[in-house]
Order: structure tokens, then C-alpha cells, then sequence
């Protein structure tokens, strides 16, 4: 799952999003449906024939989980506003997965346009602000555009946790993850692209659950943890720079101490 991202974030540019994952599957999909399925990626994407419409009562859909959560309920409810409930039923085998991934991938892109619009006003990449701050920024940006369901997204968690479901929301979580690093600005291709995933992923996980919880005005208290939590954050990733330097020294002296010991064993046979 690691590398299939790490390819994904090298194809940004030239793919959208949801394309450039494997289609998911549930147990569901597997035991009640023979026939391979469009994942909620196909239809987020347009990539199946049946998109525009998955993707209208999907949104639609949105408008109910104030009302029912994130259930079948909601879907159920979005397609009946459309006058399509007939349908609704074999359209979604996912269920309340695919509403959530949904909502959950449209927030990684409205994201990215967001940062992609905000370097661009301050070109070259970054240089309006340090990396932690943008990292930082980014972040919080992600958490006020998910603020409309903020009061039934711990649900939505709930339901992301439960092991069937793990390898949906981890590739939703590294796709946001590849998001943040890419716009920052980073590159690595070393054992940092794994290591930044990891704590940006402690980081923007940690503050999420902060953020459903908090009650105060406009998030503050959100806000306070993250600026807390960022400062920890750029502390670990100034470590990981330093053992890497450190191991990339090393190994430079090895190399040279190698070569020289051969030179020396040359010079002695002659």
C-alpha cells in the first residue's frame, strides 16, 4: 500500500485522485455481487459509465447525515430527493463506506486546489512560509473543510476503524498524506518518504480527534493543540534529517576509507 502511494504522488500531475487508486472492495462486495463492481474512486473520478449519476446521489446524500449519519439512511434519502430510490439500492455496494470515502476524497481535492492556488499566488513552491508552517496550515485547512460534518464525523471515524474497512481509510489517509508533502514541497525517495507519512499522519489524526470533540469558539482550542503539536512534529522531522545526514556521512566515509585502503593494498603489490 506504501509503494502503490508513492507511485500515485509521481503520477499527480497528469491523473486525477481517485484514478489513480485500485478499486476497493468490501466483504459485501465480494460475497454478494459476482461481477467486479466500480469502486467509489471510479465514480468520484467519472471513470464509470454510471458516475454522474453515483456522484449526484452521493452529493445529495451529504444533505442528510446531519439527519441520519453516515447510514444507508442518508444515501437512501439523496436518492429519493433526486427521484432515482428505485435504483439507490444496487448502485452502492459499499454502502456507508462509499459515502463516507466520498465526502472523504472531495475534501482531498478541494484541498489540493486550495494549496495549489495558495503557492501559486507565492511562487516558487513555499517560499511564502517555512515547510512546518505550511504543513501546519494545510492541515487545519483539511479539518475547517470537513467543519460541515463535524458533529457526526466521529461516526464516520467509527466506521473507517473497523477492520474491514482499514484498507479504505488507509488509502484515503495516505492520499491526504501525499497531498500536504507533495504541495510542501518535499521529494524524498530515501526512508524519509516513509518516515514523514508516519508523523504527519500522528499529527493531522491526532488533531482530527480534537477537532470533533471541540466545543469552543471557532475551534481555538483545535487550533492551540495543533500549533502544540506542530512544534513536536518539526522536532521529530529535524531529527530524521539529522540521523539521515548523519547515515549519508557515514557512508560517504566508508565509501572513501574503502578506496583508500584499496590503493594502499595496490601500491604494496607493486
Amino acid at each position: 500500500m506504501l509503494k502503490l502511494s508513492k507511485n500515485v504522488s509521481m503520477l499527480r500531475s497528469t491523473r486525477t485522485r481517485a484514478a489513480s487508486y485500485h478499486a476497493y472492495s468490501t466483504n459485501a462486495e465480494k460475497t454478494v455481487h459476482s461481477e467486479a463492481q466500480p469502486s467509489i474512486n471510479d465514480w468520484v473520478s467519472g471513470a464509470s459509465p454510471k458516475a454522474d449519476i453515483k456522484n449526484e446521489i452521493l452529493k445529495a446524500a451529504l444533505h442528510f447525515v446531519p439527519q441520519h449519519g453516515w447510514t444507508w439512511k442518508s444515501i437512501a434519502a439523496g436518492a429519493n430527493s433526486l427521484g432515482l430510490s428505485t435504483v439507490a439500492h444496487g448502485l452502492f455496494p459499499g454502502g456507508n463506506l462509499d459515502l463516507i470515502t466520498f465526502f472523504y476524497l472531495t475534501c482531498n481535492d478541494a484541498l489540493e486546489m486550495q494549496l495549489s492556488s495558495d503557492i501559486q499566488k507565492s511562487s516558487p513552491r513555499g517560499a511564502s512560509k517555512d515547510k512546518i508552517a505550511f504543513i501546519q496550515d494545510a492541515v487545519w485547512k483539511r479539518l475547517l473543510l470537513m467543519a460541515p460534518h463535524k458533529e457526526t464525523w466521529a461516526q464516520a471515524l467509527g466506521i473507517l476503524a473497523l477492520p474491514q474497512n482499514m484498507p479504505v481509510a488507509l488509502s484515503n489517509l495516505l492520499d491526504l498524506l501525499d497531498i500536504i508533502w507533495h504541495e510542501a514541497g518535499d521529494g524524498s525517495i530515501d526512508m524519509n518518504w516513509y518516515y514523514k507519512r508516519l508523523t504527519l499522519a500522528a499529527l493531522y489524526q491526532s488533531t482530527e480527534l480534537v477537532f470533533v470533540e471541540d466545543k469552543s469558539a471557532d475551534s481555538s482550542q483545535t487550533l492551540e493543540f495543533l500549533e502544540r503539536r506542530s512544534k513536536d512534529f518539526a522536532a521529530l522531522n529535524s531529527c530524521s534529517q539529522k540521523i539521515s545526514q548523519a547515515r549519508n556521512t557515514a557512508t560517504d566515509v566508508a565509501e572513501l576509507g574503502f578506496a583508500t585502503l584499496k590503493n594502499v593494498l595496490r601500491m604494496n603489490t607493486w
